[in-house]
């Protein structure tokens, strides 16, 4: 019995001591696919294909395609997608290079990207930016635009599309830190940063109106924020926004004004059918948590434009209908 134990370590000690253990080298590598998306019209489908570490791929494939084998497109470090509601054009994020995120990593935090359809609007990280990719299904053609941290579509898009640049580092204020700096990878889902699911809320996160208000941070400056139809490729540019709420049906939106020259705050509403831009208030102040109505007809947000050197501030709530002269005071809040 020993000699036959004997010999049978003999033969199976080499491929034993062959076996490699289960380390960071060999489990980094191993690939999942996240973030299923499939278009409304059921003729696309996307999703990515990522390692636990280093940079994935975006693949669309389109239902109908001869060889069902082949990707019919690929985004190189694609991230969170979305298709446009009349399924011509897919709304792609695309992470920095791995590398450049491990470069400038904080020690113990996580440098994997978000999943296609996670959703949610990104922090904005000391980091290099992401990248917006919009893919026009029909032809292939990509628009690129680098460093862009922000995405917002309406929840029924018609089409639009908002972005906001990567905020630049700017000198701070006496006392202060200074703003901006690199950007977080954005958030491209309907209604709000979140992902290619249906039902995620209408343009900005929502929130109720008067909670935690006497407490709500409201930037010093706001960031350049673009404003792209979708069919034909035109853009406008905001400068200094602050926030940027779609109504649900995606005919109209609205965006908060912050200024250096405080004169220019404010509230704006557009018509995007027609392109006119309505003043709904401008005169110094912080406005905050501005938001449509469920049906598009109404919005309110919060301001201290009434007395806006108070210490604490008094904020109110105010509403405006869509052509009204001026918006009304409906609540105080903070006194």
């Amino acid at each position: 019995m020993l000699t036959l134990c004997f010999i049978l370590a003999i033969h199976a000690g080499p491929d034993v001591i062959a076996k490699k253990p289960l380390d960071h080298s060999v489990y980094d590598a191993w690939q999942s696919i996240r973030g299923t998306t499939v278009s409304d019209d059921g003729k696309w489908i996307a999703y990515g294909v990522y390692p636990q570490e280093g940079d994935g791929t975006l693949y669309v494939y389109g239902t109908d395609h001869p060889k069902t084998d082949a990707a019919t497109y690929m985004v190189e470090r694609g991230n969170v997608t979305r298709f446009s509601a009349d399924s011509r054009f897919l709304i792609v994020t695309q992470a920095a290079p791995y590398a450049e995120i491990r470069a400038v990593r904080t020690p113990g935090a996580s440098a994997r990207p978000a999943a296609p359809g996670t959703g949610g609007e990104a922090p904005v990280p000391a980091g290099p930016a992401g990248s917006l990719v919009v893919l026009d299904l029909r032809s292939g053609q990509k628009f690129e635009k680098p460093r862009v941290s922000v995405t917002r579509m309406a929840l029924h898009d018609k089409g639009w599309l908002a972005y906001q640049l990567a905020p630049e580092r700017r000198t701070p204020a006496a006392g202060g830190a200074a703003t901006g700096g690199g950007g977080a990878p954005a958030g491209a889902g309907r209604g709000g940063g979140a992902g290619g699911a249906r039902g995620a809320g209408g343009g900005a996160q929502r929130r109720p109106v008067g909670a935690a208000a006497g407490a709500a941070p409201a930037p010093a400056r706001g960031e350049t924020w673009v404003l792209r139809e979708l069919a034909t490729g035109k853009e406008q540019t905001l400068p200094d926004v602050s926030a940027v709420d779609f109504d649900r049906d995606g005919t109209s939106l609205l965006y908060t004004v912050a200024a250096e020259d405080k004169k220019k705050n404010g509230v704006t509403f557009v018509d995007l059918k027609s392109g006119k831009k309505s003043p709904v208030v401008t005169t110094p102040g912080r406005y905050l948590r501005a938001t449509f109505s469920d049906g598009g007809k109404k919005l309110a947000y919060l301001s201290d434009n009434d007395a806006p050197d108070a210490k604490p501030p008094v904020l109110r709530v105010y509403t405006w209908e869509v052509g009204a002269m001026t918006p009304t005071t409906v609540a105080k809040v903070g006194d």
